[in-house]
């Protein structure tokens, strides 16, 4: 059920991602997050199942700003956090990749 309207990030419980309301919603509640966490999930999502550089991250996420390097790995956090069954996989010196399991 991936469309450009929805992704799914866990299909076995039922957690997706609305790119309309920019929520992710579980079975259970809508979650809410920040723009920063909501640009990092659609930039993973856009690439799912391949490592995301931390160059790209930078990126994508400040364009012209500098980033500070722990700014990813907390953002990654707080989306492991908030959102339950979410499969992000880190590789040190690759970057972060998210895994939907079908």
């Amino acid at each position: 059920a991936n469309s450009a309207e929805s992704a799914l990030i866990n299909k076995a419980n039922n957690i997706s991602y609305s790119f309309v309301s920019k929520t992710v919603i579980t079975p259970m509640a809508q979650i809410n997050l920040t723009n920063m966490e909501i640009n990092l999930l659609e930039l993973l999502l856009k690439n799912r199942e391949r490592f995301v550089s931390y160059f790209e991250i930078e990126h994508q996420l400040y364009q012209h700003k500098e980033m500070n390097k722990n700014m990813p790995k907390l953002l990654i956090r707080n989306l492991r956090k908030k959102i339950p069954h979410i499969n992000i996989i880190s590789k040190i010196n690759v970057g972060y990749c998210l895994l939907c399991q079908d």
